[in-house]
């Protein structure tokens, strides 16, 4: 038995800034988006499609996608995976105020590819799961210095790696949970 469904939808994010004080400016961006995502269950694995594609005035078309399956081995084990890429537009404030620190209006846009694989266990009330990934940023935007001399600036390229682990148990309406990250 397989059962199937498709998600589509747009979006629209209109953004402004206005600023009186140290520096005083007025700007505008907008950025809008459709998406469309399929997921599948086949006999206990489930496999999901997703693809993105946003317009912004200012940094143009970027398209995205993101992939994920998982495998139910049996009763209390799972096993996932996922892969995906992303983009992030800067801030009007990271590209424009200089109230509280340094502007940088020539700020690039941030583009990611993520990848993770992970297994999980449940049982009654008990759950425990670790999932390792792996993360590439090119553009990371990032703050540098000490108020007042903040500045914004792209970082070419950025890598994260490591390990997640997670574990947590529940009775009536309380929970009680701990996760630890390990990065490389």
């Amino acid at each position: 038995d397989a059962s199937h469904s498709l998600q589509f939808g747009m979006d629209k994010t209109d953004d402004a800034l206005v600023v009186n004080g140290f520096s005083s400016f007025d700007r505008e961006a907008s950025i809008q988006g459709t998406y469309l995502q399929w997921s599948g269950d086949f006999d206990g694995t489930n496999v999901t499609l997703g693809g993105r594609s946003d317009d912004h005035d200012e940094f143009n078309r970027h398209n995205t996608f993101r992939a994920t399956a998982s495998r139910q081995l049996d009763s209390n084990w799972r096993l996932r995976t996922a892969y995906g890429t992303g983009f992030k537009a800067p801030s009007l404030q990271e590209l424009y105020d200089s109230s509280f620190g340094s502007n940088n209006p020539d700020l690039s846009p941030e583009e990611s590819s993520s990848l993770e694989l992970g297994i999980e266990y449940r049982h009654d009330n008990y759950h425990t799961s670790a999932t390792l990934f792996n993360q590439k940023t090119t553009n990371l935007i990032r703050s540098e210095g000490i108020w007042p001399d903040v500045n914004f600036e792209n970082v070419d390229d950025a890598d994260s790696s490591g390990l997640e682990l997670n574990t947590g148990i529940s009775w009536q309406q309380a929970e009680l949970s701990a996760a630890l990250t390990w990065l490389d």
